[in-house]
């Protein structure tokens, strides 16, 4: 429903008109408005056509857990099918080489729902994330984009204040998978269990925070233009320690598929990734600054709307839609988002945090809302002006102070060219100095 809700965002209401008809006469481009003088366009939303399946076949693996695909003006089929074939060959290739879920062939079997016995045991398969965590203190050989990936979590892991970020949560985040379900319930929760604290306390234990236990529980190096990596044991972690780059991956993937589609010129649209990350190819789409509507974090039908209109990346990460449960006359929030120095999920005034940039990295910038999410507000805003205060970076924050649902942002926020910015009514705008 959340990636409907952002879909549709994109969307003026005659658009969303639009795009339903082209769905259903699916042959046209270009379909015409309401007013007989002016044709309207019809962006199209291309994924990829490729299925993705595990070792054991079955049924297809979500690429990413999430939505990815790109939307697009209205062009040839010629064109659609190149795009389509980018998707295939990057975005479900990058899939399997950062997945930590699942085990890949690198050959594909004759038949990959139902591969035989004989496949399973002799195809060579891919050396991925899961091959790293299953193969600790094995060097591994692997691909340069995985190195690349894993570089970087390696990297912001050693430099973000007070360990904020960690890319050795895997096992932790498992353990709290089945408590920030929708449908959890609220008496299983570990808040009300001794044991169960001492279990999140025992996996906490296992994530390295210095810089020199970091680097010694992941080596990586290159020679000759090939990439090793060896994961290794932490403080007696054995099987329980496990390196997640959910936190990163989907904006590193946003960031290969525009330098892919730019090096073709194939520029006319927009990187969706999911539910946090945004490209913008050009300035703009369908010839004007495109608004984004940001889903409402508490009340209302929406949060804020904003655009603006140049090439620009965008991240979204929040706890807004973890579950909700009231203990002891608070409201207990568990998401996805684990503070790695308390073992917990991240709970603090804001719910969201949203960042635009056109000089940072979706990579770089999915690091940042999911750090920011977990530090304190003037942590993060000094991180932020410490580091970099030669890019454009403006932060908005979304959250419940005080029984008031807010929003606070930095001067200029969103930025860019011809910037514009509207808050919902149940949303009133504060200082951000009234968060530090």
């Amino acid at each position: 429903m959340k990636l409907i809700k952002k879909l549709l965002a994109l969307f003026s209401p005659l658009e969303m008109i639009i795009l339903m008809v082209a769905i259903t006469v699916s042959t046209l481009l270009v379909v015409p408005t309401f007013s007989s003088k002016k044709p309207q366009k019809v962006p199209v939303l291309l994924f990829p056509t490729e299925k993705v399946y595990s070792v054991n076949g079955g049924y297809p693996v979500d690429v990413f857990d999430t939505s990815f695909f790109i939307v697009y003006e209205p062009v040839k089929e010629e064109t659609q099918a190149e795009i389509k074939a980018i998707l295939n060959e990057y975005l479900v290739g990058y899939h399997k080489l950062f997945d930590r879920h699942h085990d890949y062939y690198a050959e594909a079997p004759l038949d990959p729902v139902r591969p035989t016995a004989e496949e399973k045991a002799t195809l060579p398969r891919i050396k991925n994330l899961k091959y790293i965590n299953d193969h600790k203190g094995e060097e591994v050989e692997i691909e340069k984009a995985l190195y690349d990936l894993l570089m970087a979590a390696k990297q912001y892991s050693i430099n973000t204040p007070h360990n904020a970020f960690s890319m050795f949560i895997g096992a932790l985040y498992d353990y709290w998978k089945p408590y920030t379900r929708l449908a959890a319930d609220p008496t299983e929760d570990p808040i009300r269990d001794p044991e169960k604290q001492a279990e999140i306390a025992r996996l906490t234990s296992y994530i390295p925070k210095t810089a020199a236990d970091i680097n010694a529980t992941l080596e990586l190096r290159s020679e000759a233009n090939k990439y090793y990596v060896r994961f290794n044991e932490f403080n007696g972690s054995g099987e329980d320690l496990s390196i997640s780059v959910g936190a990163v991956a989907k904006g590193m993937m946003t960031d290969i598929l525009g330098e892919v589609l730019r090096s073709r010129g194939l520029t006319k649209g927009l990187v969706f990734g999911g539910q946090s990350s945004f490209l913008f190819l050009e300035d703009g789409f369908l010839d004007k600054a495109y608004n984004i509507t940001m889903e409402p974090i508490g009340p209302g039908e929406q949060t804020f709307t904003m655009s603006r209109a140049d090439q620009y990346q965008m991240s979204t990460s929040g706890i807004y839609s973890g579950f909700k449960f009231n203990h002891a006359g608070e409201e207990i929030i568990r998401s996805h988002i684990i503070d790695p120095v308390t073992g917990y999920p991240a709970h603090k005034a804001h719910h969201m945090v949203n960042i635009t940039s056109d000089t940072l990295s979706g990579l770089e910038l999915d690091y940042l809302t999911t750090s920011l999410i977990v530090l304190d507000v003037n942590d993060g805003l000094t991180f932020i002006n410490d580091i970099y205060a030669l890019d454009d970076v403006n932060v908005i924050y979304g959250g419940l102070k005080d029984g008031e649902w807010f929003i606070s942002r930095t001067i200029g926020y969103p930025g860019g060219k011809n910037p514009m910015f509207v808050n919902d009514s149940e949303y009133s705008e504060i200082n951000l100095e009234l968060l530090q």
